[in-house]
């Protein structure tokens, strides 16, 4: 077996190098010898109230308690701390230096530079109760934890600020957690994600399956409010999820409120890609973007490329953009390996995101179109829309409060913190720019007037973009008779109106 401490020495240098940008030390050379107390058993956890701590449990997990798991043709997944338990006891602020996660990944070392790296793999396989305490200024690769495995446990955590940046081939980033197996849960994440190609999550960035090939990974009742982004500065990013970037296991219970972009394909809400596993009882408030194809309210692609997949007692009420395929739910359901793919249930806020398709691409799928379906807000703010909810997706967990969520559906164990943050609550701000807009049609044309430095933007019923631009570019362009939505937006203002010619 390899020197333990030999791959941390070498595992710091690697990372600091790959992110030189940040121009910091690593927390992997800053760990503490020792936790606050206790024994690690579920009774008495080890306790960790300073960043040093931490910093700690990070680097046993990639240096002494790493035992090896399995070993691979060309790396090594490793395994710490099964059975062990964590808890913190204060807020942690990690500014001054990376952080590698809890977990990871390690490129290793190939003779020929032609030749791309592989990676060791550290899973940590125990569970970590953050009691709510709040981690801040988190600047790093993966997320709070890089990589979980069947029997891991990360509850309770709050991410409050911080910037996850993945490089490289290193592209499961998550707020909380990079790439997960085991059960993330009652974890709330404000930072940023970016990955410089795939799937970075705002909560986790792959959900997977266990060791054993079960559905073990597990997001439930988590919340995201940080940007999700797939390096919007290069031509390679794709699949960006509000919650999951890319799932083969259970997300339930989750609302995403940040506002996910892509470069090249693939943006939503909730899940990003859907190659197997299940979606429910979710709702995404946030503005979903892509600059070339497929961004969706809840998911881009159900693929069923790695088995059987489902959609369903979901809605979204936030904005979609985006050029070629955008869907106010899910924008392609493609059976790629003949694996059952449903949706069902999936409602559309018809005056945040109107006149676009819920499902853009169909092949044989079961798509249950009485209940993909576009409804008034009135509606959706309604305790009959609650109890369609509870009775889909087999629960009781959502609830109707006009004081939190702008009145929308959200889940019980989320108001108190809904009320408390003040989160999606919509903000009055004086001498509202699109105020007095009006958008109406003449002869083949589309006329917005009242908002004087907008950008305007045509899409067609299939959300595909027909004209962009000033409000005097978009009147010279012609349009046939048909149904269009107009979307004007001033800075964060965004108004959308229906249009018929």
């Amino acid at each position: 077996m390899k020197d333990m401490k030999h791959l941390l020495t070498t595992l710091s240098a690697m990372l600091i190098a790959a992110s030189a940008s940040f121009a910091q030390t690593s927390w992997l050379d800053h760990a503490a010898d020792s936790y606050a107390g206790g024994s690690g058993t579920q009774a008495d956890p080890y306790l960790i109230a300073t960043p040093e701590q931490l910093a700690k449990l990070a680097a046993d997990t990639y240096g002494s308690a790493a035992s090896v798991m399995e070993q691979k043709e060309n790396y090594t997944i490793y395994e710490a701390f099964e059975g062990v338990y964590f808890r913190l006891t204060a807020d942690i602020d990690l500014s001054g230096h990376e952080w590698q996660g809890i977990g990871g990944y390690m490129e290793l070392p190939v003779e020929d530079e032609n030749v791309d790296p592989d990676y060791d793999e550290y899973r940590f396989m125990g569970v970590i109760d953050g009691d709510g305490k709040k981690i801040t200024n988190m600047e790093g690769l993966y997320g709070f934890v890089g990589s979980t495995g069947l029997y891991a446990e990360v509850r309770n955590v709050t991410v409050e600020s911080g910037e996850i940046t993945a490089y490289g081939a290193i592209t499961m980033a998550g707020g909380i957690v990079g790439a997960n197996r085991g059960l993330v849960e009652n974890c709330v994440n404000k930072a940023n994600v970016t990955a410089f190609f795939f799937y970075p999550g705002g909560v986790v960035g792959s959900n997977e399956t266990g060791e054993d090939g079960s559905p073990s990974g597990i997001v439930r009742k988590c919340i995201n409010l940080g940007r999700v982004s797939s390096r919007p500065d290069i031509g390679n990013g794709a699949y960006s999820g509000g919650i999951c970037g890319t799932n083969t296991s259970i997300i339930e219970l989750c609302a995403n409120y940040g506002d996910v972009s892509a470069t090249t394909m693939g943006s939503a809400g909730i899940a990003c890609m859907v190659d197997a596993g299940v979606v429910r009882n979710c709702y995404n408030r946030g503005s979903i973007t892509c600059d070339a194809e497929q961004a969706g309210g809840i998911a881009a692609a159900v693929m069923g490329r790695s088995g059987e997949a489902e959609v369903y007692a979901c809605y979204n009420a936030g904005e979609v953009y985006c050029p070629l395929g955008a869907a106010s739910c899910v924008v392609a359901a493609m059976n790629i390996n003949q694996s059952s793919i449903a949706l069902h249930h999936l409602y559309n806020d018809a005056q945040a995101c109107p006149g676009l398709y819920v499902v853009g691409m169909n092949v044989d799928s079961d798509v249950d179109e009485a209940t993909t379906i576009d409804i008034e807000p009135a509606m959706m703010k309604s305790q009959a829309f609650v109890n369609i909810l509870n009775k889909a997706g087999e629960t009781d967990e959502w609830i109707v409060d006009e004081t939190v969520n702008d009145g929308y559906p959200t889940f019980a164990s989320f108001r108190d913190f809904l009320a408390e943050s003040g989160v999606g609550l919509a903000e009055q701000v004086a001498g509202d720019a699109l105020s007095d807009i009006s958008v109406y049609a003449i002869d083949g044309h589309i006329v917005v007037t009242g908002a004087e430095e907008a950008e305007i933007t045509v899409y067609g019923t299939a959300g595909t973009v027909l004209a962009r631009g000033s409000r005097e570019a978009v009147s010279a362009a012609s349009f046939d008779g048909g149904i269009y939505v107009v979307s004007v937006r001033s800075g964060s203002e965004v108004r959308n109106v229906k249009v018929a010619i």
